[in-house]
């Protein structure tokens, strides 16, 4: 009965998570240096520069994926 909870529990769950991470395929991506985390969520290099602001290794690069911004039609 548990293992039938948890399986119903866990498509639902899998049913209404998005496809795919739009907020992390923007233009700019910031490394945050020794961490080892990089974040690909900017717009702008402004908001990339201002993100790492403090990190003394944390750098900021155009995201390689970056496939330009879609518009959505209806």
């Amino acid at each position: 009965m548990r293992f039938i909870f948890a399986a119903l529990a866990f498509a639902s769950l899998a049913a209404v998570t998005p496809a795919s991470a739009q907020g992390q395929n923007s233009q700019w991506c910031a490394d945050y240096g020794r961490s080892g985390a990089v974040n690909c969520g900017f717009v702008t290099f402004e908001q990339c520069r201002a993100t790492i602001a403090g990190f003394n290794q944390g750098t900021c690069y155009q995201n390689p994926q970056f496939q330009g911004y879609r518009r959505h039609y209806r």
